[in-house]
């Protein structure tokens, strides 16, 4: 697959306040590529930065291997679909679709042609004559994807497009947009804070922080293989615990051994770990980490218990809410799935998995 989208060592500076000190990636033709990452990662920064809005500091930005540093916004063929919308108030739902295919001089027939297409695919065709204030949230972002994807844009840029509609409506939502994307084919870079969303919507993810990419792969790779504490406690929930390597894969925590798979083959005897594990990982057994039952709240599906276990330390545990809640004060012993646990370096805080063995950690 080709690369659509390079940026090489991109610079971002407000006065003497760097934002994005360095940053590289490739993101292929046709990919739906999500920046997530928490308010002031520098995620909706880089987006501007590729859309033409913001200026560049240093590095080099490529569409399809050319320069578009100096290219202008209007010259790039990007479309757009903001957080707040940003449809035209006195025009109807027509209008503002056929907006973008106005200002690049295509008439009727055509023209019609294709705001009618773009219309009946966001399935809004009988709001055509409505304009904005007589729409709801849902279908006024309907109208921003549509008027974005009618001009047909090498590059959709999408921030954080989903924000302010309720969570029904963001779910239903995230299905529309990813069925016409990968339709079109459109090369997209979405730019969320919430996780569900990006691990639901991209083919691949890149996790921000402070201006700088922790992680890039398949939701499955950030969210099963994270790359650095980091990204594991971002992603999801996670569980925190200290524990020692003892040799051939097995772990010793506070006395307790366990046998870790995928763990690296370059540890020493005696070497500090952080383990990080899921809730939906841990289950109770007949032995393990001894604990009691500190909180227990019900789900529906699951029960979700705070065990403190005896060493100090505090896990959460989704379980399986097949029979009676177990009662707080109880004594239990808790194991967890091997094959799914992640360990990391003690200082630097990166994977010690034999994923990442040719990486230095």
């Amino acid at each position: 697959m080709s690369v659509a989208i390079s940026i090489k060592n991109a610079v971002k500076r407000y006065g003497d306040n760097t934002v994005i000190p360095g940053l590289s990636l490739e993101i292929k033709d046709g990919e739906f590529f999500t920046l997530l990452g928490s308010s002031g990662c520098g995620k909706t920064t880089l987006l501007r930065m590729i859309a033409g809005f913001n200026t560049i500091e240093g590095g080099q930005f490529y569409f399809n291997d050319k320069v578009i540093n100096n290219i202008p916004p209007e010259k790039r063929n990007i479309g757009m679909v903001f957080q707040n919308y940003a449809i035209f108030p006195h025009m109807t739902a027509y209008q503002n679709v056929a907006f973008g295919l106005e200002e690049r001089k295509i008439k009727d027939p055509e023209k019609r042609k294709r705001v009618e297409e773009m219309l009946s695919l966001v399935q809004i065709s009988e709001l055509r004559d409505r304009k904005p204030e007589n729409m709801s949230g849902g279908q006024q972002q309907r109208i921003a994807l549509a008027r974005a994807i009618v001009i047909k844009p090498d590059v959709l840029l999408m921030d954080e497009p989903l924000s302010n509609l309720d969570a029904k409506l963001r779910v239903e939502m995230r299905s529309v947009i990813r069925r016409i994307q990968k339709q079109f084919g459109i090369t997209t870079v979405y730019v969320t804070h919430d996780q569900a969303e990006a691990l639901s919507i991209s083919d691949r993810i890149a996790i921000m922080n402070k201006g700088v990419i922790q992680q890039i792969g398949t939701p499955f790779e950030v969210y099963r293989q994270p790359r650095n504490i980091f990204s594991a406690t971002f992603i999801g929930e996670s569980s925190l615990l200290d524990a020692t390597y003892v040799q051939d894969g097995s772990v010793d925590i506070s006395g307790y051994e366990f046998t870790l798979a995928h763990l690296s083959k370059r540890l020493e005897r005696g070497e500090a770990m952080t383990l990080c594990i899921r809730p939906d990982d841990f289950y109770f057994a007949e032995e393990g980490l001894s604990g009691r039952i500190e909180e227990c709240t019900y789900l529906g599906s699951n029960y979700e218990y705070i065990v403190a276990l005896d060493n100090g330390s505090q896990i959460k545990a989704d379980i399986k809410a097949t029979g009676e809640m177990i009662e707080i004060g109880t004594k239990v012993f808790v194991r967890f799935n091997e094959e799914r646990a992640n360990a990391f370096s003690k200082e630097g805080g990166n994977s010690l998995m034999e994923y990442y063995d040719e990486e230095e950690n």
